[in-house]
């Protein structure tokens, strides 16, 4: 360090108030000045102190975790293909024994496979994540309300979890012809409740994710298409549920109705060509978070998410809709909107 560097900082050591060694007599101004200069300095030592802490903190931070501690979502690939069922099934390995595995495919309603593979070593319980869609040698994002989706299979390290999607494209796209992207925007841990009742039967792999086989992606979601049909309402299907404000989920466009709740009270479906008419809960609850049914053998949970928007006589949102039975289970994404 130059001797011009060394009296710059003695200059700001000293302050303006240095007054150097004090030798008697000394006065009270002296005195004062003693003091603040005394004082300045303590006032440097805390700054030094907050800079020094800051930088380490942003150090931590942006440079030492993300290397050495990445945060969940970091430590999840994703692939996603377009599948509607139409092309030829996908080639895949032969599982252990040497039979044929039946390939995981979407369809026409829900023609985005989008495959997660956990390379963490936690189980994930949560993954939310955003879909793009762009036209061949364009930059310009083509897929409509893709911001914000939630999918909440349980995912142990190691494994691989895959699912069927739809997408709202721009008028005039076509969905085949489109190079979509998956951007994870978070990951969240499975709570200890769901862990204790993953496929225990299914062991955790010993290799790192890395080298994760064809057998050993099993996932621990369905990998077969659901056994449920849930159908279409008609008009008529209004009266079931009596007077009142309701709420209903429809799926596609047009609106296709596929449960109708409120009114009276009661809550309407048909699965597998099956009428359900039971208790529904609070419409007034029906946005503050899962909206859970039980009907008869068949169990129901509405999930909204995204942005709630207002309407002429209500409000809706992005929801998912799951239902299961003894026959299986099927989720659909749709809207879920509620008016009076």
């Amino acid at each position: 360090m130059g001797s011009r560097s060394k009296r710059i900082i003695r200059l700001i050591w000293n302050g303006p108030f240095h007054i150097g060694k004090l030798s008697p007599p000394v006065s009270v101004g002296d005195a004062l000045l003693k003091v603040l200069e005394t004082a300045w300095r303590l006032f440097l030592v805390a700054i030094s102190l907050l800079i020094a802490i800051g930088l380490s903190l942003a150090a931590w931070i942006y440079v030492i975790e993300p290397i050495f501690f990445p945060p969940l979502k970091d430590q999840i690939s994703v692939k996603v293909t377009f599948d509607d069922g139409s092309g030829p099934p996908p080639i895949i390995a032969r599982s252990v024994g040497g039979e044929p595995r039946k390939p995981f495919r979407c369809s026409a309603d829900f023609p985005l496979k989008i495959e997660f593979t956990n390379e963490s070593s936690e189980t994930i319980g949560r993954i939310g994540f955003s879909i793009e869609g762009y036209a061949p040698a364009r930059s310009r994002n083509l897929v409509q309300n893709g911001g914000w989706r939630e999918a909440d299979a349980v995912i142990p390290a190691g494994y691989k979890g895959q699912a069927c999607w739809s997408v709202e494209l721009e008028d005039g796209s076509e969905p085949n012809e489109l190079t979509y992207h998956v951007e994870i925007i978070s990951a969240d841990r499975a709570d200890r409740e769901r862990k204790g009742v993953e496929n225990p039967h299914i062991p955790l792999p010993t290799r790192s994710p890395s080298e994760t086989s064809e057998t050993k992606s099993t996932s621990p979601t369905p990998t077969q298409q659901p056994r449920l049909t849930l159908a279409t309402l008609g008009d008529s299907d209004w009266e079931k549920i009596g007077m009142g404000c309701s709420c209903t989920f429809t799926v596609g466009i047009p609106r296709q109705e596929k449960l109708i709740s409120g009114g009276d009270g009661l809550t309407f479906f048909r699965l597998n060509g099956k009428e359900f008419l039971c208790a529904a809960p609070d419409i007034q609850a029906m946005f503050d978070g899962a909206v859970s049914m039980s009907c008869g053998s068949a169990a129901l949970q509405v999930t909204p998410f995204g942005e709630i928007e207002p309407g002429f006589d209500g409000h809706s949102s992005k929801a998912r809709l799951n239902v299961a039975s003894p026959s299986g289970q099927v989720t659909l994404t749709g809207t879920w909107g509620c008016g009076c």
